[in-house]
């Protein structure tokens, strides 16, 4: 089980227009790319304008995902913390890196989701004081939604 690599930032927003435009135009980050709901995994149920954000600075990948305004989150996205804040961490081995969490008693919120086409596999834990936390195994070669823009 290994840490390889820190993926992103995902923070959920009201405005995501707005707090793009906020990263962009007054810290200089840029938009890469809006990806829309179906794309990212999300039902097909959600509204497009929860699509996430893509936006790219000096070493920080950061996604902006719109947070539906009086719908209830579901348990995996609630967070005792900062609420809609998730860390992205690229794993070596997904399956062993979740064995060994739930060997030293935390496992993860759901089960994992079905990989992507290209093999890309993810899980959510959380952290003792309720930070969620995805770890994300991508194979050797394979690009996320970030990787074109880097």
């Amino acid at each position: 089980m290994a840490i390889i690599g820190f993926s992103h930032l995902s923070l959920e927003v009201d405005d995501p227009d707005g707090v793009a435009r906020f990263f962009a135009e007054l810290l200089g980050m840029r938009v890469v790319r809006v990806l829309p709901v179906s794309e990212r995994g999300g039902s097909s149920s959600e509204p497009e304008s929860l699509a996430s954000t893509l936006l790219l600075g000096e070493g920080l990948k950061l996604e902006l995902r719109g947070r539906s305004r009086g719908a209830e989150r579901s348990p995996d996205d609630r967070s005792t913390g900062e609420p809609g804040v998730r860390l992205s961490f690229l794993v070596d081995d997904l399956t062993s890196t979740l064995q060994s969490l739930r060997d030293r008693g935390t496992g993860p919120i759901a089960p994992p989701g079905t990989p992507t086409a290209s093999g890309i596999a993810a899980a959510r834990v959380r952290t003792p004081g309720g930070l969620l936390v995805e770890l994300v195994q991508q194979p050797a070669g394979v690009a996320t939604a970030f990787d074109a823009f880097d």
